[in-house]
């Protein structure tokens, strides 16, 4: 089973979905240091699958000194044959849901994690504009997912405004913040 939750994220203010406890400002204030931390002391390996973002979480996780003992590593999947050939997402799911769908970003999480045998994971795909290139999502729709081995995994779309830029670094920070959430649950339920 997947929950599935939808937040907009505009300026300075987020409006909560279905089961999605993060805040603008927690995802401001967990970062990238704060999520190595939090790995290391639960003993846990990260996987990334990652697509709109293009590599930027992977890059900002791997940043941080002694993240080798957090992060497993990244599958960057930015195509369609990319995710299908990395990731072994169904050329099914992609034709019909497309490529910006709770459907492919659970596809991403999924594999990744079965594929890595990492702890936890986190798979992005969503489409940053300026245009769209046919897809029928809206410039700064984002599917974030998140999960861990043998617990059902979260997938939420966000809706992120501004430049292309912008709503890279806003899927790399809010998919740093998910993660940590993810692990600091575990840390709450195994003490």
């Amino acid at each position: 089973m997947v929950e599935l939750a939808d937040t907009l994220v505009s300026g300075t203010s987020a409006r909560k979905g279905l089961g999605v406890q993060v805040s603008l400002r927690a995802i401001k204030r967990m970062g990238a240091v704060s999520l190595v931390r939090s790995l290391k002391a639960a003993a846990l390996k990260a996987v990334v699958a990652e697509s709109c973002s293009g590599g930027l979480l992977a890059a900002e996780i791997s940043k941080v000194p002694g993240a080798s003992a957090a992060l497993w590593g990244s599958f960057v999947t930015y195509t369609n044959n990319a995710k299908e050939t990395m990731l072994a997402v169904p050329r099914e799911t992609l034709e019909r849901f497309g490529a910006v769908s709770a459907e492919t970003a659970l596809a991403m999480l999924e594999n990744a994690l079965h594929k890595s045998r990492a702890d936890v994971g986190v798979s992005v795909t969503g489409l940053a504009g300026p245009g769209t290139d046919g897809s029928p999502a809206a410039v700064g729709t984002v599917w974030i997912g998140v999960g861990r081995q043998g617990r059902p995994p979260l997938v939420t779309r966000f809706h992120f405004t501004g430049t292309r830029a912008a709503v890279r670094r806003k899927t790399v920070q809010t998919a740093i913040a998910l993660l940590e959430q993810l692990v600091g649950q575990r840390q709450n339920t195994s003490a």
